[in-house]
């Protein structure tokens, strides 16, 4: 088939790699906005809902050990963005170049592994807007490279990654679901502060 009888889509997306390879610049992008937070010891707009509380105050609470342990973690995860995102760009331009399965077994496997791991929210119930809408958004680009090659394990890493964005989607009441933010909001306000932890305290 010539190349202008061909789609925009096939045309820009190629064999797919170029899916990949935005993923892994993705991931680089928000690595470095991570160490770039740590380094300005501030907190995300989420951070401070959930907590409560500021940088600063939190900072003021037991000798600021606390605030360090959490800009640590901050900078721990930045670095695994850093290390994971110039993986995919390596194998995307190298080894899946070349059309080999370990490969693309590593892409399947680590995206497994990663959008599995936010259903470890579930144990603690945090989980900010932010994870879950980059998991929405960085979901379809690698489905759509994976799927061109058909084989049942790629139908049950799809239909789990799908399960994965629903339960996003509905637990987090994003894009309106459930009354949007304004519901998530009074929430969080009802749950929040001195009146819930005398709601919670036996009498």
């Amino acid at each position: 088939m010539r190349d202008e009888d061909e789609g925009l889509v096939p045309l820009l997306v190629g064999d797919g790699r170029s899916l990949l390879i935005l993923t892994g610049l993705a991931l680089l992008f928000s690595g470095g906005f991570a160490l770039f937070l740590a380094a300005r010891r501030e907190f995300l707009p989420h951070d401070i809902r959930y907590l409560g509380m500021s940088a600063d105050a939190l900072c003021a609470l037991g000798g600021c050990r606390v605030a360090a342990f959490m800009f640590h973690d901050r900078v721990a995860f930045g670095g695994t963005l850093l290390a994971v995102g110039t993986l995919y760009l390596w194998l995307a331009a190298l080894p899946l170049r070349r059309g080999e399965p370990w490969a693309w077994w590593a892409f399947v496997v680590s995206g497994a592994a990663g959008f599995l791991s936010f259903l470890a929210y579930l144990g603690y119930g945090y989980l900010d807007d932010w994870h879950a809408i980059a998991t929405t958004l960085l979901l379809p680009l690698e489905v759509f490279e994976l799927s061109r090659r058909f084989s049942p394990l790629k139908i049950v890493t799809l239909i789990v990654n799908l399960a994965v964005v629903v339960y996003l989607l509905y637990a987090k009441r994003l894009f309106g679901v459930r009354g949007g933010g304004a519901a998530e909001a009074a929430l969080h306000e009802r749950d929040a502060g001195w009146p819930a932890v005398e709601r919670a305290t036996p009498a």
